[in-house]
């Protein structure tokens, strides 16, 4: 048939080349509003590729993508200040939710030892969604305040934005926040600033 020879081949992946695609569709569409090709916005290009990829992802595969888009966009620190890599807040997009109400209930839970329950927005899940944290401490970084706390669902701890808590309630349960705890392990040094 004429012309079928120029005709690209279907895209063959497997299912660990699928994953690290939609971490990475996902990580550039949390990074750039939106795509030119050939001079023309693609707006919809990048939702519709990770809607493709998730089609084809099991979805415990697709919370621990999430996971990974997380850590990977909340560790991305420059070296000068503690600051997130880009100085504009547009480098950390989503909702953000007044904290005023907030952050003294995580104060008083972190006092008291008390698991709280959050519901959480995650960016790379760009949804809503309630997890239990240990709160350990709390840190500003610029304009920003970040909260350090084991995270039951994930088993280990985290990082979370404090802005992105949509609402918490403090628990019955308690805990022990370990010695060897030190909040500035999981922030560069800012010592400069």
């Amino acid at each position: 048939m004429p012309g079928m020879s120029d005709a690209p081949s279907p895209l063959r992946l497997n299912l660990d080349e699928a994953v690290i695609l939609l971490i990475g569709v996902r990580l550039l569409g949390e990074m750039v509003e939106t795509i030119e090709i050939n001079g023309r916005s693609q707006e919809r290009l990048i939702p519709a590729l990770i809607d493709k990829l998730a089609g084809v992802v099991p979805q415990e595969l697709q919370r621990i993508t999430g996971e990974i888009i997380e850590e990977i966009l909340v560790s991305h620190w420059d070296e000068g200040g503690g600051r997130p890599a880009q100085d504009d807040e547009e480098s950390f997009p989503g909702p953000m939710y007044a904290i005023e109400q907030t952050l003294p209930v995580l104060l008083e839970a972190i006092g008291a030892g008390r698991t709280v329950a959050v519901d959480y927005y995650s960016m790379a899940n760009e949804d809503v969604g309630t997890i239990h944290l240990d709160p350990y401490g709390i840190k500003q970084v610029g304009d920003l305040y970040w909260v350090v706390a084991f995270a039951h669902e994930r088993g280990e701890r985290s990082v979370f934005r404090v802005d992105r808590i949509k609402s918490l309630s403090v628990t019955e349960r308690t805990f022990a926040k370990p010695d060897s705890f030190r909040i500035d392990e999981f922030f560069a040094d800012d010592s400069a600033s």
